[in-house]
């Protein structure tokens, strides 16, 4: 399936050529209530994470996922994880089709895996693209109460929650209340390249 057919209306103004997925992708808060995303996409998600690159090829990302159902309602783990997700956000979220969270073992055999975070980093990127192929927009939001969802789930001491990923169909922003909105439509800015990097031959 062809990115274009996510939420394109805010296509990136690049500086240079990139893979249509990179350039498609941004992070809507206004998703339609009624689409789902579909267990094919999800699988696919999750497997393009399992592919991601590693510190010692260690995978210590993991995730729990709570999707809408095809009859339009969220599924049980949906509903554990909005609670624990900042008021501003549990506004809009609930429309999505999807909601992943995401999380990382931090230790494993009694050290410390100081990569875990970036690691998980990488992972999440590579899932949020292949979900953007597949034409479902996503946005990533770290407004959540992390260790209440590492107890919700009763997930391993070694393990850590880092953010949560928000995936469905972009919808009208008309939806969402003054302040969504006006963050939906704002124009999209970057820093430049030219501020990113601090040397190079």
């Amino acid at each position: 399936m062809s990115s274009t057919t996510a939420s394109t209306a805010r296509h990136a103004v690049t500086d240079a050529d990139l893979a249509p997925a990179i350039a498609a992708r941004w992070s809507p808060r206004s998703f339609d209530e009624h689409a789902t995303v579909d267990k094919s996409a999800i699988a696919a998600a999750i497997e393009a994470a399992r592919w991601a690159p590693s510190a010692f090829n260690s995978q210590p990302w993991r995730f729990v996922i709570g999707r809408r159902s095809e009859d339009g309602r969220r599924g049980a783990i949906f509903d554990r994880v909005l609670p624990h997700l900042t008021a501003f956000n549990q506004a809009w979220v609930h429309r999505a089709g999807l909601v992943i969270v995401n999380a990382a073992y931090i230790e494993a055999d009694g050290h410390t895996l100081p990569t875990a975070a970036y690691d998980l980093g990488l992972a999440v990127a590579n899932q949020t693209l292949q979900l953007q192929y597949d034409g479902y927009d996503t946005h990533q939001i770290s407004g959540i109460d992390a260790s209440g969802l590492h107890d919700e789930f009763e997930l391993p001491d070694e393990m850590q929650v880092f953010t949560v990923t928000v995936a469905g169909r972009h919808a009208s922003p008309d939806q969402l209340d003054e302040g969504a909105r006006e963050r939906e439509v704002a124009p999209r800015v970057r820093r430049g390249s030219d501020e990113l990097v601090l040397l190079s031959d």
